[in-house]
């Protein structure tokens, strides 16, 4: 799986290996489990959502579209592709199909369970003090 942006993904869950990595020391620990966590949250609720805006391709476009941005920022760079390849479909006016919704819940369960992503999740929170 090559990304348009000329990173490879070699990875069979689709998370950018080095991705986290570097984000993660740009933000530190917390700050990228904290990331991880609302990205997961938020993208559960999008996904949950899009079946009920079918009718709708402008709000579904732009959910789909949020997807799109928040996988990348979190390396889950399969889920942007898909997200992708239903926004630019949408944009044509081409309508969302059930299958286009399976890959998107694949993609985020396939990203959730990635060791990458649930090791930074079972990391305890640095208490505030």
């Amino acid at each position: 799986f090559q990304a348009e942006d000329g990173i490879r993904d070699t990875s069979v869950t689709g998370v950018q290996t080095c991705a986290l990595p570097i984000f993660e020391s740009d933000v530190g620990s917390e700050l990228c489990r904290r990331t991880l966590a609302t990205f997961l949250d938020s993208t559960q609720k999008k996904l949950d959502l899009l079946p009920a805006l079918v009718s709708d391709r402008d709000r579904l476009r732009i959910e789909v579209h949020a997807i799109k941005g928040a996988a990348r920022t979190v390396g889950a760079l399969r889920l942007a592709a898909q997200a992708e390849r239903i926004e630019r479909g949408l944009i044509n006016g081409a309508r969302m199909e059930a299958g286009d919704l399976t890959a998107l819940l694949a993609g985020f369960e396939s990203y959730r369970a990635a060791p990458a992503v649930s090791s930074r999740l079972s990391e305890p929170a640095i208490a505030a003090g």
